[in-house]
């Protein structure tokens, strides 16, 4: 019997809380799981699979057997409850907003995730359970048999979508499932979506390019872009007729609305976010976390099991700060605690109902950013955060540094020319990547050289040095590789830093 079942003596199911939103089939279901209350929902054991700062998704499986995946709001933003009422919904959170939407979808008969349960809790949070689709794939990582015929079932799809009032401004690869077994489509990720009388054609266009933007060129071809638009275009065009509406014929010139798309595409690419969704998706179940000692610690699900109390007991102490682990499979651990006593900043950020994130926090969002976009730094094993009365500690526990690597600085010294070419190829190609993440590099002691099976390497071994931007400038790029020019030409000349580097090689 689960631990939070609380029959009574009659014999009954405890009821469910009129604070939760339950799908009608699963009420029963749900009482006999105990699953009456926010907290309950809440509490729900699982691995994160993705996250924010004030929100993250957990891939959790129920006591019956059944797997769903949990939006966990731990923090409801007061902008997020205002924009939620201007768009109508309330003054809820995006949880709430979601779940309503997706109760909308199911009236209309569209293809959305399944809501399963949703509500809010009197601590300020909020939660949303759907159903998991068994098997599916976004279609970054679907190869389908038939490509033409799906553009056409896609193009199809949006243009439903559009016609029955559903403006979903995050239309883009990842968001759309296709289950192998059936081969149905499913749009997911509805929290800013709004529901309209008629969806401008402004509107319209920024979901197509956001969709056209965030399929990378050799998965999808010229030939299938234009299947799915004229496909589009079709069931928009019988809508009008049946409809007898008085827009005009304008909006449905394919040519006008591929150029618009196209462009609107170009300008969405120069952000990184639009970017990073054209890379591969990183294989197994890698960018995963799970919870331990409550939500104290999150660590890698690789390593979780090797984690003892033992171990955990001291990674919030200070004095073990900048020590060495050596873990069961051989993994050597850096270890680096911190306890910081930013009151002011605390405050502030819970004003701004947001959670105040220490160094080794935002180190370890760093770290987990360079894997996704494959850059080589330092793996992330753990971390976690404790806030009590006057102070914050946290601690970030990742891979240690090899004990032969060598700063890039050092290595460029001691190096031959030949070596130095090397080095400052490689150097140039881990700077390009990061400027593409949007990472700004700040310092040339970012980077150390390591050695593995006879290969150099140049790592990223201090990511404090580098600031994340949700959109790095061409005059930041510049300014940035000026920064790291200047100290190395002691080793080298300007001319030939000159043929690496695309940026003026004297200070401003």
């Amino acid at each position: 019997m689960p631990a939070n079942l609380d029959i009574t003596s009659s014999g009954t199911l405890p009821a469910l809380d009129p604070r939760v939103e339950v799908q009608p089939s699963m009420k029963e279901s749900f009482r006999a799981l105990g699953l009456t209350t926010p907290e309950a929902f809440l509490d729900i054991p699982g691995e994160i699979v993705s996250g924010h700062p004030d929100r993250h998704v957990m891939r959790v499986v129920l006591a019956n057997g059944q797997a769903a995946y949990l939006k966990r709001e731990h923090c409801i933003r007061l902008k997020d409850r205002y924009r939620n009422w201007r768009a109508n919904f309330g003054w809820v959170s995006k949880s709430l907003r979601e779940g309503r939407l997706l109760q909308h979808l199911e009236r209309a008969g569209l293809p959305g995730p399944k809501w399963l349960a949703f509500g809010e809790d009197r601590l300020g949070r909020a939660f949303l359970l759907i159903e998991e689709i068994a098997g599916a794939s976004d279609l970054r990582r679907y190869s389908p048999p038939n490509p033409d015929e799906l553009a056409v079932r896609l193009g199809r799809l949006c243009a439903e979508f559009h016609e029955a009032g559903f403006d979903h401004p995050d239309l883009f690869a990842k968001h759309l499932l296709i289950d192998p077994a059936t081969d149905a489509l499913t749009l997911i990720d509805w929290p800013r979506a709004l529901i309209r009388f008629d969806i401008p054609w402004k509107n319209r266009i920024r979901a197509l390019a956001a969709l056209h933007a965030t399929f990378s060129d050799d998965r999808v071809s010229g030939r299938q872009r234009f299947r799915f638009l004229w496909a589009y275009l079709r069931v928009v065009a019988a809508s009008l007729r049946d409809a007898r509406s008085g827009r005009g014929a304008t909006g449905l010139q394919f040519g006008q609305l591929a150029r618009s798309i196209d462009a609107e595409s170009k300008n969405l690419l120069c952000w990184r976010g639009i970017r990073e969704q054209r890379h591969p998706p990183l294989a197994g179940n890698a960018q995963r976390l799970v919870w331990l000692d409550g939500e104290a610690l999150c660590a890698i699900p690789d390593i979780a099991d090797q984690l003892t109390p033992e171990v955990r007991s001291g990674f919030y102490d200070p004095r073990n700060n900048n020590s060495l682990l050596s873990l069961r499979d051989g993994t050597q651990a850096r270890l680096e605690v911190g306890i910081h006593g930013s009151q002011l900043k605390r405050c502030w950020s819970r004003i701004r109902r947001r959670d105040w994130r220490s160094p080794e926090m935002l180190k370890a969002r760093l770290l987990f950013h360079l894997e996704r976009h494959r850059i080589p730094a330092p793996k992330l094993l753990a971390y976690g955060q404790r806030h009590h009365w006057r102070t914050t500690a946290s601690f970030l526990l990742h891979e240690a540094i090899p004990d032969n690597a060598l700063a890039f600085a050092a290595a460029m010294r001691e190096a031959d020319e030949d070596t130095r070419h090397l080095f400052l190829k490689q150097l140039a190609n881990v700077v390009a990547r990061l400027h593409d993440a949007g990472c700004e590099v700040r310092a040339l002691d970012s980077f150390t050289v390591t050695e593995e099976s006879g290969l150099l390497t140049i790592v990223v071994s201090v990511p404090g040095c580098l600031r994340l931007h949700r959109h790095l400038s061409e005059r930041q790029r510049k300014t940035d590789c000026e920064r790291l020019l200047v100290p190395m030409m002691s080793y080298c000349g300007a001319a030939e830093l000159r043929g690496y580097f695309d940026a003026p090689t004297g200070p401003r």
